[in-house]
């Protein structure tokens, strides 16, 4: 019995003969010849694609003689770990262990008895040996067979795997990659009805049958329905949707070149301009939290949608509190900013004093041997004078490095504090996306056009005259050019919006916002009130909104099309005549 055994007592050598002649060389190999070349592919996997083909594969003899050689391997490894412990105890030896030492020599022994090629295939074995090898390793270091392993982490790092490693880490961190486990609470979520899914959202899961081939799936939402798009690896570890154009090292990158190139090119059935739109995030889908809301939210939303006012207010309220979650993510990332590098002041600030500290205490303790060595009076009592007038500097060098310190201690938890608020907002934000969404549908179920819903959310993308997310100084050099009456309208930090236009060979900015009864109008603040204007407090300081006020932006610039802005501003008598998009001196 091989439990019953004392291992302890027996070389490593003699274990694995042990070993050999307790198996007999098998008449059946360990890995199926059909299925060989599918454990070669495996050398550059993932550990979680490892993971997931070791325990679902579909012949669990296999497996389970696969998992009694493994258990055993780290059982030897284990005995081996704990005897050098033994030893380094009673003879206090400071040298680490090493757990290549017996691993190495473990790989060695088995790797033949494993991974035995197919006997047309019996020629290959000397080419495959390194893939061998390193299989095994990986095997042994990082796949779980339920068997405790020595603490080798203490020691040393797993073996150079870092590609298939990190590639395993990033998947993980991916807000878009669902594991079984995720993926069956995400297909139940779905299966409500309660999640707004648009035109090409996706997320990737691993495949519902284990393959080395095409680990991992695409889905995506095209025409109401699901579509599930294989992604393919090869044995290099390279990723594509068919193992002749597996041509991406991650799958991130994949990722990444569909959210900017069609998908029609390898599937004619999807449309011909369809790429990756909106991840959907595991984070917010899988939260217990997000659930309760959006589910909660979802209820609200069948009581009114009949009601196609009560949605536009709903659609307008979720659209200005996302708009207020940007700008306090922006102010916030501000600050957060500023922390970091006032932090950075700090440190620079406590490597100086720190060099400082060391040229002054070299020079005490050359003073101290020196008032030692002198025999002169005089001589002495300078030497002690310089001593104490070091001493007293080098204890305020130290009190400056402890005020430092305890300041640096506080920005950092400080800027925690705040990033920790920021991903808060960040995840509530795409929650409000969701209802966002949600409320879109509903009121496009009403057979109100896309361009209506823009246009009443202040959003006239289409408009040759709105230029989204560009600057104060963009909008002005990109007008400098242009003549008379020349306008733009661009997103604001100080409000919703700010219209920069052309008179008089001068540069113009005006802000536009929203009023109380949420039209919108232009807006001032401080001396800069009209007498056409009611003015109210907001944030401190003065602020009014013009008595004019308009349904959208579109209506405000058809009207100043044909009105002069003196209303509003004395200097500007002029009316909105070129739209910047328009205009043929500017390329945009």
């Amino acid at each position: 019995d091989i439990e019953q055994m004392d291992f302890k007592r027996m070389e490593l050598s003699e274990l694995a003969s042990l070993v050999k002649v307790s198996l007999k060389e098998p008449g059946i190999g360990i890995i199926p010849d059909e299925n060989y070349e599918d454990f070669l592919r495996l050398v550059n996997a993932p550990t979680q694609v490892i993971q997931e083909f070791v325990v679902n594969y579909s012949m669990p003899f296999y497996v389970d003689f696969l998992k009694f050689i493994m258990c055993h391997i780290i059982k030897i490894w284990k005995l081996d770990y704990e005897f050098a412990m033994k030893n380094i105890n009673q003879h206090h030896a400071v040298k680490p262990y090493e757990p290549e030492r017996v691993v190495d020599k473990l790989v060695a022994i088995f790797k033949q008895l494993i991974f035995r090629p197919p006997w047309p295939m019996i020629m290959s074995h000397s080419r495959n040996d390194k893939d061998h090898v390193h299989l095994l390793k990986r095997f042994i270091y990082e796949i779980d067979w339920d068997v405790e392993r020595p603490p080798f982490n203490a020691f040393q790092q797993t073996p150079p795997l870092t590609t298939a490693i990190s590639q395993e880490q990033s998947l993980d961190q991916c807000p878009w990659f669902y594991k079984r486990q995720d993926h069956q609470l995400l297909v139940n979520k779905l299966s409500t009805n309660s999640i707004a899914i648009n035109d090409g959202d996706f997320y990737v899961r691993f495949s519902t049958e284990a393959s080395v081939s095409a680990p991992f799936t695409l889905v995506v939402q095209l025409d109401g329905q699901q579509r599930f798009i294989k992604i393919c690896m090869n044995k290099q570890g390279q990723y594509g949707f068919s193992l002749n154009s597996c041509f991406f090292p991650s799958i991130q990158e994949l990722i990444q070149y569909y959210t900017q190139n069609s998908l029609s090119k390898h599937f004619p059935i999807l449309k011909s301009d369809m790429k990756l739109n909106k991840p959907i995030r595991r984070d917010i889908f899988l939260s217990n939290t997000g659930y309760d809301d959006t589910d909660s939210y979802a209820a609200g939303l069948s009581n009114i949608k009949h009601d196609i006012n009560l949605l536009r207010i709903t659609l307008l309220e979720l659209t200005n509190k996302y708009t207020e979650m940007e700008q306090e993510c922006s102010s916030l990332k501000v600050e957060i900013d500023q922390i970091t590098a006032y932090m950075s002041e700090i440190q620079r600030s406590t490597m100086a004093y720190g060099r400082i500290q060391m040229i002054y205490e070299k020079q005490m303790k050359l003073n101290r041997d020196n008032f030692l060595q002198c025999q002169k009076v005089t001589e002495k009592s300078e030497f002690d004078r310089s001593f104490k007038y070091l001493e007293q500097r080098v204890e305020q060098f130290v009190n400056n490095l402890k005020g430092l310190n305890e300041t640096y201690t506080e920005r950092q938890l400080k800027r925690e504090q705040l990033v920790k608020t920021l991903e808060k907002i960040k995840v509530e934000m795409v929650s409000c996306e969701n209802k966002i969404a949600m409320c879109v549908k509903l009121v496009g179920d009403k057979n109100v056009e896309q361009h209506e819903i823009n246009n009443f959310l202040g959003l006239p993308t289409d408009e040759p005259w709105y230029l989204a997310n560009i600057t104060r100084e963009t909008a002005h050099k990109l007008l400098k050019p242009c003549g008379e009456g020349t306008f733009l309208i661009r997103t604001s930090s100080n409000g919703l919006y700010a219209l920069t236009l052309v008179h008089n060979n001068m540069i113009y900015d005006c802000r536009i916002g929203r009023d109380p009864a949420n039209s919108y109008a232009f807006r001032f603040i401080a001396s800069n009130v009209p007498k056409n204007a009611q003015a109210t407090t907001m944030n401190g300081n003065v602020t009014a909104y013009c008595d004019r006020s308009f349904y959208s932006l579109k209506d405000l610039v058809e009207f100043y099309k044909k009105n002069s802005l003196a209303e509003n501003n004395p200097d500007l008598n002029t009316c909105l005549t070129v739209p910047i998009k328009l205009h043929a001196n500017v390329k945009i």
